[in-house]
């Protein structure tokens, strides 16, 4: 659906087109708005599918951008409910639009830019006329930019007029959040493809320093050759997006025959890794690893912060052996995860558990390419349900070059009596790599992310 979109690529600049400036020229455009609102009303009423739901009020905000800011502020329950709404927004931010011209100064007769003061109105800075007028002004460019509609002022309530529209005081708490990245890597061999342009890896790069947590799978071995020469590259550009401090985990090598490979765990200070393991069985063809990560911003209530993230990559699902090898395994996992300790780094699966052994209570997350739908079945073997966890992305969301949702979390339903998840999305590509069609890119997979954030 032409709705997939890249939000690791480097968007063009939205730039807003030329609005009149005369009453009937702005009248137009106000009532112009008005309607397309009501037409994305009405879309929402007519009872289609989603998808086609998403692809009609895409276009509209496509065709009129002033639009586009609207939408943040007129978001609602609604618009929540359409799958990858957010690679929608991301659309948006690549359409080119006929840059306007903009408005001069009343009073200094400069360009009147959002925060623009002049000399006239800093002399008063503290006085309330000076904030009266700061409103008004601000108001007055937000109409002629479409930012919002234009409404009767209550000029008998100076409360309103004034004080409550300062541009620093918000109403609304921010809680502390914590981001999850899971990504199918393909051992970063696009690195080294002359077709894959150099500033797709920097984009990827500069997505990826904005989350907290990020597992590789699918990657070398980084203790020598192509491998460390790869992962030091990418490793270098993520903390060269920003001052932040990295620290990973690798686990031990392994898999079937000649296929070697290593999970990597980028961690984003200041969160702590107290533990790392690989798990060691020899039932695993790529050994799972497991980190006990403490984040101190996210305690709340009993919970103190403390998570144990599993990083997975199962068998692929052709041919029937592998497919076989693919349940087993996963099979092996779950059942080894729930009854053995040491499979989580001694942490408590349950609440209760947590309670006897006196410890704090751990959120457990297991993420990765689990090369099939991992969520809810009747022929599971063991299903997510009995083993006490919940799956963060619908079967219907896909994250393959071959339209498959094989990439996912599932996280302990013990979660949802401190944290609640706000996003869950796919960084899906507009241009996956794909072996049988000859087509590049930076992977077969596309990265997934969650997150989680603090009830108070």
């Amino acid at each position: 659906m032409e709705a997939i979109i890249d939000v690791c690529v480097s968007p063009t600049k939205v730039i807003k087109p030329q609005i009149g400036n005369t009453p009937e020229e702005k009248q137009l455009r106000v009532k112009l708005i008005k309607a397309k609102k009501k037409e994305i009303c009405d879309i929402i009423s007519s009872g289609i599918s989603n998808d086609e739901m998403m692809v009609q009020i895409t276009n509209i905000l496509i065709n009129l951008c002033e639009l586009q800011q609207i939408f943040d502020e007129w978001h609602d329950e609604s618009f929540c409910n359409i799958p990858d709404w957010g690679m929608a927004l991301a659309k948006l931010q690549n359409c080119e639009v006929r840059q306007r011209e903009f408005q001069k100064c009343s009073f200094c007769k400069d360009i009147r830019r959002r925060g623009h003061l002049c000399d006239g109105i800093i002399q008063a800075r503290e006085s309330r006329e000076f904030r009266t007028a700061k409103a008004n002004v601000k108001k007055e460019i937000d109409v002629l930019e479409g930012i919002v509609m234009p409404v009767e002022e209550d000029n008998n309530n100076p409360k309103i007029n004034d004080d409550a529209r300062s541009d620093n005081i918000s109403i609304f708490e921010v809680p502390n959040r914590l981001s999850f990245v899971a990504w199918n890597a393909h051992t970063l061999s696009s690195m080294d493809d002359e077709k894959v342009s150099p500033e797709l890896w920097e984009q990827i790069c500069l997505e990826f320093s904005k989350h907290d947590v990020i597992t590789l799978t699918e990657m070398l071995p980084i203790s020598e050759g192509t491998g460390k020469e790869r992962f030091e590259r990418f490793f270098k550009m993520i903390k060269d997006c920003g001052n932040d401090e990295w620290d990973y985990r690798v686990s031990v090598p392994a898999g079937p025959g000649r296929t070697i490979e290593v999970h990597i765990m980028l961690v984003k200070k200041p969160i702590i890794i107290v533990d790392s393991e690989t798990i060691k069985f020899s039932q695993f063809d790529y050994k799972p690893l497991i980190a006990h990560l403490r984040d101190e911003r996210m305690a709340c209530q009993k919970f103190s912060g403390d998570f144990v993230v599993t990083s997975i990559h199962m068998p692929p699902s052709n041919p029937k052996e592998r497919r076989i090898a693919r349940d087993r395994q996963i099979y092996n996992l779950m059942r080894g995860y729930i009854f053995s300790s040491e499979n989580r780094c001694d942490r408590s699966f349950t609440n209760i558990g947590a309670v006897n052994s006196g410890q704090s209570p751990t959120i457990h997350i297991m993420q990765g390419d689990w090369n099939k739908w991992i969520g809810f079945s009747k022929d599971e073997t063991i299903s997510m349900a009995k083993a006490g966890f919940e799956v963060v992305l619908s079967e219907n969301v896909y994250t393959t070059s071959g339209g498959k949702c094989y990439d996912n979390f599932i996280i302990s339903d013990n979660y949802s009596k401190y944290l609640n998840i706000p996003t869950r999305k796919v960084l899906r590509f507009k241009n996956f790599f794909n072996s049988r069609t000859g087509a590049s890119g930076l992977s077969d997979h596309a990265p997934i992310m969650f997150e989680l954030e603090v009830l108070k």
